[in-house]
């Protein structure tokens, strides 16, 4: 019998009687203390847990010792009530406690209460929205930093395709998106390279790439891509916004911590099944998926394998240019007034470049995988994880467009332009050309990748206060395309390009039909392979020392190691002499009539039957006879963090306070230009985590603390650049370090009971050691080789505001009394200065790129026991995607207009282990425009259609 204050007692069902039978008869019948305090206590044994609560609480208890010896309990940390203290440590347990004036007492939960358990449970499964949001509140409450938590059940509730899309709906965070799914996630206004991503506590990396030119291809940096999860494989997700000591460095922004489901989390042998089929309304294929988990425990040993598949075939579609630019080509303008003539001539009219309609087409195949095996015994923890992803898929582009003279529609010396228009600004936003040059370009790539991660973890109770612990990880990530080429068509016809109705989207008419092969000629092949590989290693030891419930000390050191390689070939006109010197016909054969893009069919290729005719190797560049140009860098990374932390409770204040040291060593490697570089740097990061708990319903928080966030790839990438008959070198300084920032965060926030949430906060960022660029020989006279070196040359700030409310209307009479509505917003300010990396020279104050001044994100739903229904939508502003310093003759930036997504879900459980779910999203077809310089001239306006998916769940 393991006992508090009451001693001598034996017979465990007589006083157990009696003690409940006087706590019927005490004065007002009060509970033995109804407030909420601050308990931390380690995992440990049961019976020393109770004991430890019996003293913080003040209060007697009495427990069967035979059901408590051989049992552990988890780890317990925050704000709760005695009750609430005792239900949380016998979640996963057959007992129960009942608390009285008196203290409280330990039972074994008979069968129609065990049954009764698991009936809840199946409720809360089926149930889903509400329950989850609940589970994600209380991570909230409890955390110790100011964050937000997504729970399992809250990510597959959504019709989200990725992980990114379920965090778009945490304020703070926004996204980017690639063939209608979300890539990559930005937070708090910020590069999504500032965002530390971490998997079962490993920094993390994977990059693939878009397919689109405008929005960046093939590019190396340190933003996480989140389209290679589901988001069915986690357990949950914890934004974490305040940094504290203990947190691995990297996150100037934040940390986002995916955490795969393990078997401990739900005890026992359970089993879940899930199925569906969809549809894209551009596509004629169905989409796919299926996944599933089986896990199991067996008394010390758990074992966890959960699985998903999925098949997309995806289609966005719409028009863009090749961007702005004043222009003069050698026209014949007879046709056009001589004043507006005048000005052509003069080169005084921006004209768009390109004007193509163009659509971009993945069959792709999204495998995701993650095995967890535990063991655990009284004083002993040790886990194993293995995840592994697969995103594969096969990318046709296909685009159509007047391909002339600085891709203007014009063939100098042959085009006339027989009308003309333009706007207030001198652009051309209206004409008419007769024999003009017209092209096709049909493209075909077949891209992968391949992640996996490999963790062994362990954590010993030396004693009742000492805890040790150690992480071993191993991470590999492996984007590739293998297969890359595209092939070039043209002819020439009149055409009109129209951007009077919709300056966004042009309106181009062809006068000829341009199905007929007959009327077209090869023109240009072009190949390519590209490989980046990411590796990294982790070892980490930490230990935690808890002399009491009110304070604990924690230190820790890691080693993190990265290696990041990235191969780049070229191969182009790789048929030059052949088709420049006379007329290739297309072949029936190799053509066929393309009729994806809903504002015209043309005639495109079968890219891998023209490189078999013309006996090109597409994946053996050698074998062909053009030249291959191949670059290559290696970037490879140690860091050595070692922390010290304290954490106090004391009355009504919990206060997290400590530092992290970091040494970090880089070395660069390049083949063109030939550069090899060595870098190293020191940080020390402070951190104050302070929480007021005012009332059990309000929590005030506080946080003070320095960040970092690990220069850029393209910082660190030196580039050649060939300017007429001098050259260009950009390398990083010898001295660089990274970014720094001061930290300030607030929040407020109030837990209401189970129908209202509400919480606001207040961040600030000073950033210091801003990496600019510098030119290092500004007093010679136009030397052979300029020189620009990154340095920390550079501050910038960035501030905002959070607001958050959940609320259920129970107050209503029923049925309305399970409606509910989520509510999240943002206001972002921020300023950073950027700089012309051709020549050092400071350009302008902008935004942040990635930044949105607003965002906000609703959802309206009616839950009950067996039925969710629920509409979404999320909006961003308008923001700056990059200021790129090659295109500044065009343009001073690029950016995105704001843009808002409407989804909606519906789903009915039969019972506690059948549900069927219909899934709706993108509901009003949203077009994204990318804008082409400060002015908005319109750059690439896509759309990727509306998709419904119907999925049924087996849970056993």
């Amino acid at each position: 019998m393991r006992y508090g204050k009451p001693n001598g007692i034996k017979n465990n069902k007589l006083y157990t009687g009696i003690f409940l039978l006087l706590s019927l008869f005490s004065s007002g019948g009060i509970i033995a203390d109804e407030k909420a305090r601050f308990i931390q206590l380690p995992a440990q044994a049961l019976a020393e847990q109770l004991a430890e609560i019996s003293k913080i609480f003040d209060c007697s208890f009495i427990a069967p010792s035979d059901h408590l010896t051989a049992k552990k309990g988890s780890e317990l940390k925050g704000r709760y009530t005695l009750q609430q203290a005792l239900d949380e440590l016998f979640l996963n347990n057959n007992l129960t406690a009942y608390v009285t004036d008196n203290g409280f007492v330990v039972r074994v939960d008979d069968a129609n209460k065990q049954q009764a358990a698991l009936d809840d449970i199946d409720e809360i499964t089926t149930t889903g929205s509400y329950e989850a949001a609940s589970q994600s509140l209380q991570y909230k409450q409890n955390s110790k930093h100011i964050s937000d938590v997504i729970a399992g059940q809250d990510l597959s509730s959504y019709p989200d395709v990725t992980v990114a899309e379920s965090l778009q709906r945490v304020p703070g965070i926004t996204i980017t998106r690639a063939l209608g799914e979300g890539r990559q996630v930005s937070l708090r206004g910020v590069y999504p390279d500032f965002t530390l991503v971490t998997l079962n506590g490993m920094p993390a990396l994977s990059n693939n790439d878009l397919p689109m030119d405008s929005r960046l291809q093939k590019e190396q940096n340190r933003s996480f891509d989140f389209n290679i999860f589901s988001p069915k494989l986690f357990e949950s997700v914890q934004v974490r916004k305040s940094y504290s000591s203990e947190q691995t460095s990297g996150g100037l922004a934040g940390t986002i911590a995916l955490q795969t489901d393990k078997p401990f989390k739900k005890p026992g042998a359970r089993f879940e099944l899930d199925a569906g089929l969809g549809r894209n309304q551009f596509r004629d294929n169905p989409d796919k998926r299926l996944s599933a988990v089986l896990s199991n425990t067996w008394n010390n040993w758990g074992a966890l394998l959960s699985v998903n598949w999925g098949e997309r075939n995806v289609q966005e579609q719409g028009a863009n240019t090749f961007r702005w630019r004043p222009l003069s080509p050698n026209a014949d303008l007879s046709g056009i007034d001589e004043d507006l003539a005048d000005k052509w001539r003069s080169g005084d009219i921006v004209m768009p470049r390109g004007n193509r309609y163009s659509v971009w087409q993945i069959d792709q195949t999204r495998f995701g995988g993650n095995l967890a095996l535990q063991y655990q015994r009284e004083g002993l923890e040790l886990s194993f994880d293995w995840v592994s992803a697969t995103l594969e898929g096969t990318r046709r582009e296909n685009h159509l467009y007047p391909r002339g003279s600085a891709m203007t529609p014009i063939i100098e010396g042959i085009t006339k332009v027989t009308t003309a228009e333009i706007n207030a600004r001198n652009e051309l936003v209206y004409a008419r050309y007769e024999n003009a040059s017209i092209a096709a370009e049909s493209r075909q790539q077949q891209v992968k990748t391949d992640y996996n991660q490999w963790i062994t973890r362990g954590l010993f109770e030396l004693n009742r206060v000492l805890d040790i612990g150690w992480q071993l990880g191993l991470q590999q990530s492996d984007y590739s395309i293998p297969f890359s080429a595209k092939v070039f068509t043209r002819q020439q016809g009149d055409v009109s390009i129209d951007y009077r109705k919709d300056r966004y989207f042009a309106h181009i008419n062809y006068a000829s039909d341009l199905t007929q092969p007959e009327q077209w000629f090869f023109d240009e092949l072009d190949l390519e392979l590209y490989d980046s590989f990411t590796q990294q290693k982790q070892l980490k030891f930490f230990s935690e020392y808890s002399p009491n419930a009110g304070a604990s000390y924690q230190l820790g050191i890691e080693v993190n190691q990265q290696e990041s390689q990235r191969i780049w070939s070229t191969q182009n006109d790789v048929l030059s002499g052949y088709f420049k010197n006379s007329d290739v016909v297309l072949e029936n054969a190799l053509s066929y009539r393309f009729s994806r893009h809903s504002k015209i069919p043309w005639t495109e290729l079968d890219v891998p039957a023209v490189l078999n005719h013309f006996s090109v190797n597409g994946t053996e560049l050698s074998s062909n006879a053009p030249p291959i140009e191949t670059t290559r860098n290696l970037i490879q990374e140690t860091n050595w963090e070692a922390f010290f932390q304290t954490d106090w409770l004391w009355k009504n204040w919990q206060l997290l306070a400590g530092a992290r040291v970091v040494e970090s060593r880089t070395d660069i490697n390049s083949n063109e230009p030939i550069l090899q570089q060595k870098l190293s740097s020191s940080n020390v990061l402070p951190a104050i985590n302070a929480t007021y708990f005012y009332s059990d319903s309000w929590q005030l928080r506080a946080s003070l603390s320095r960040s970092i966030a690990r220069p850029l790839f393209s910082d660190l990438t030196p580039r050649l650049i060939q300017q007429g008959t001098s050259q260009t070198l950009v390398k990083a300084s010898d001295e660089l370090s990274p970014y720094v920032s001061s930290n300030f965060d607030l929040s407020a926030a109030y837990y209401g009971d189970n129908a209202l949430f509400f919480s606001a906060a207040w961040f600030y960022k000073d950033l210091d050691d801003y990496i600019a660029s510098e030119r290092l020989n500004a007093g010679t006279d136009q030397p052979a080789l300029n020189i620009i070196e990154r340095k920390n040359s550079e501050s910038a700030w960035l501030s905002g505001l959070e607001a958050q409310l959940q609320w259920r209307w129970s107050f209503l009479p029923a049925p309305f009394n399970n409606l509910g509505v989520n509510l999240q917003g943002t206001l972002n300010k921020g300023e950073v200065a950027f700089y012309d990396e051709n020549t050092g020279n400071k350009l302008f104050k902008k935004d942040f790129p990635y930044l949105s001044e607003h965002t906000a994100a609703v959802a309206l739903y009616y839950e009950d026991a067996n039925f969710l229904a629920r509409i979404s939508a999320t909006h961003r502003d308008d923001y700056i995607a990059r200021v790129d310093s090659q295109t500044l003759s065009d343009e001073d930036e690029t950016g995105f207009h704001a843009s808002t997504y409407v989804d909606a879900s519906v789903s009915w459980a039969f019972n506690s282990s059948w549900e069927l779910g219909l899934e709706f999203s993108n509901l009003t077809n949203e077009r994204e425009e990318q804008y082409s310089n400060s002015t908005h001239r319109a750059y690439n306006s896509t759309s990727y259609g509306r998709n419904v998916f119907l999925g049924i769940t087996y849970r056993h």
